[in-house]
């Protein structure tokens, strides 16, 4: 009979998994509603649940939960299970007053080998990690030798007697030095790295330390195809960092360590291929360039400036105008339909709204978010270069950005507002109405008045819900409940929208979406995006990018009664 599980108040662990900074390691819930121990390397379609968690609870089948920011508790009967990370890549697991057991997850060749007393190398083959196990105390292994392979694999912790405790050790390998199991040390050592990162923050509220907690927590450390320190989107079913979830953690980062932000886009821009392209995702072991992802970086340059001083630095101004440019480039170049002068997605996931209303037509599409985006990218471009004293590049970047404002205006803007082509017959579905093509917003300041202002009203008066701006209009025949980028609100959509309104003086409206959006982790915490009219939380948690958007609206969003 599985436990009931019952949660203190504390960090949501129903909602969050227990990690800190740099680790691959994760304690979460599994849809199954079992505990398990997780292992990060080799991205969202590698397996990643090494143990499950079980516990002698005969007294009473009921399992309370309680996680800080520093240590996992888990209380079974009259037994206590304290879980903590002292650094990246080992974990410390106390027991007292019961048994706890750890069963692995076991696949072809895995194997357990005893190393000497107390200590074993577990070998997870298909995850291509190994996992040194360390006790003291009560701690014992048991297994099934099946010729290739161990099977039954259990880690017992039995500290009825006197408290059990096992250091538990990942490596690619060879472990260098061993573990040695010690918890209230490590215990302390991650709760004073914590306050380190905070760097004399203080938290206002639990939905704000959550989201502090989310930011720390999803940071994986550099290793192999990752350069630098890398914030995953989360450490649940989303173990990558993606080619535009990246700018939005930036964001957030930029102002106490711009640093860290810095390494954010350099994660990615490090993969960029000749032709100027970036990877849809990097992980540890890969680079995916099966997609691309929007071109979202002149917008998320021009926001780093804002943000921090470190982003004029001329080293970093150099770096950025390099391989912007070359990713603009590569748009110009490889994507572009030559007879409408504009540039076209090949796929929805190239987009990021993989599944949106536009793209059930067919592609290629031409879509005025694309041209938009590219459009500001170029303006962008115009500054840095006059920044770098580039004369003729900056006068080169304001034609070609003229030229696509241009083609935009033509191809893609009605009187009744802008709209997708798909390529190459110019068809548009007249039945989709998706938030995707008003995102022209963010070029607020090139669009004529009559066209901004159409605009605005349309967000407001067709899209504009509860909990902010539904991403597909609830009048569509397409909008989905719960239908990922066909309805539900979204954070990077959200700030691109808010940010853009207020510089373009919609002050008011800016900050009632900033508002509204504010209100979402309440009901729905940190999911990946959410119902516009309840606020309910879809899909994944624990989402890098809408705590990085909560937090960075925190930071912005001041109310102005006043505001027109």
């Amino acid at each position: 009979m599985k436990a009931l599980l019952l949660f203190d108040k504390s960090l949501p662990f129903d909602r969050v998994p227990f990690t800190r900074y740099g680790s691959y390691f994760a304690v979460s819930m599994g849809r199954d509603g079992d505990i398990y121990l997780r292992d990060l390397h080799g991205g969202d379609m590698s397996p990643s649940c090494l143990y499950k968690f079980r516990f002698d609870m005969t007294d009473a089948p009921e399992l309370r939960v309680y996680m800080s920011e520093s240590q996992l508790e888990l209380t079974f009967g009259c037994g206590l299970c304290r879980i903590s990370m002292g650094n990246e890549n080992t974990m410390h697991i106390l027991v007292e007053n019961g048994i706890a057991r750890l069963e692995a997850v076991s696949a072809r060749y895995d194997s357990l080998v005893p190393l000497g007393a107390l200590c074993w190398e577990h070998q997870f083959y298909s995850q291509n990690t190994k996992i040194m196990l360390v006790g003291k105390g009560g701690v014992s292994a048991q297994s099934d030798w099946r010729v290739t392979e161990s099977a039954h694999v259990s880690i017992i912790l039995d500290g009825r007697s006197e408290a059990a405790m096992c250091a538990i050790k990942s490596y690619k390998a060879v472990p260098g030095v061993a573990p040695v199991p010690d918890f209230e040390g490590t215990a302390d050592a991650s709760a004073s790295e914590y306050a380190a990162w905070l760097g004399g923050k203080i938290l206002t509220d639990e939905t704000e330390r959550m989201a502090n907690y989310i930011l720390w927590g999803n940071f994986v450390r550099a290793e192999g195809c990752l350069h630098y320190d890398a914030m995953y989107m989360n450490k649940l079913a989303m173990g990558n960092i993606w080619s535009w979830d990246n700018c939005f953690g930036a964001i957030a980062l930029a102002r106490i360590h711009p640093d860290k932000a810095f390494e954010q886009l350099k994660v990615i821009l490090d993969w960029q291929d000749p032709s100027g392209a970036l990877p849809d995702y990097v992980n540890d072991a890969f680079a995916s360039y099966s997609c691309v992802k929007p071109p979202v970086y002149g917008f998320t340059t021009a926001k780093l400036r804002e943000r921090s001083d470190f982003f004029k630095n001329r080293e970093v101004v150099e770096f950025l105008y390099d391989k912007i440019s070359k990713l603009t480039c590569f748009w110009l170049t490889y994507r572009m339909d030559e007879r409408l002068g504009l540039p076209r997605y090949f796929h929805g996931n190239d987009s990021g709204w993989d599944n949106a209303s536009v793209f059930h037509a067919g592609v290629p599409l031409c879509s005025p978010d694309l041209s938009a985006y590219l459009i500001q990218q170029m303006d962008t471009l115009t500054d840095l270069a006059g920044v770098l004293d580039l004369k003729e590049e900056q006068s080169s970047w304001k034609t070609k950005a003229d030229m696509l404002f241009d083609a935009m205006m033509t191809h893609l803007c009605s009187d009744s507002g802008f709209i997708s082509r798909r390529c190459p017959d110019g068809e548009v579905d007249a039945g989709a109405k998706s938030l995707l093509n008003l995102l022209p917003v963010v070029i607020w300041y090139r669009l004529p008045d009559n066209i901004l202002i159409k605009l605005v009203s349309v967000l407001e008066n067709e899209f504009e819900q509860n909990y902010g701006l539904s991403t597909e209009s609830m009048e569509s025949p397409y909008y989905e409940k719960g239908g990922y980028w066909l309805g539900p609100v979204w954070a990077p959509v959200s700030y691109l929208f808010i940010d853009s309104l207020k510089k373009a003086g919609y002050l008011k409206m800016a900050a009632r979406l900033a508002e509204k959006f504010l209100k979402l982790p309440l009901i729905g915490g940190m999911a990946e995006n959410f119902d516009p009219v309840t606020g309910e939380g879809y899909d994944d948690n624990a989402f890098a990018w809408t705590a990085s958007v909560y937090l960075t609206l925190k930071e912005e969003y001041v109310p102005n009664d006043k505001a027109g």
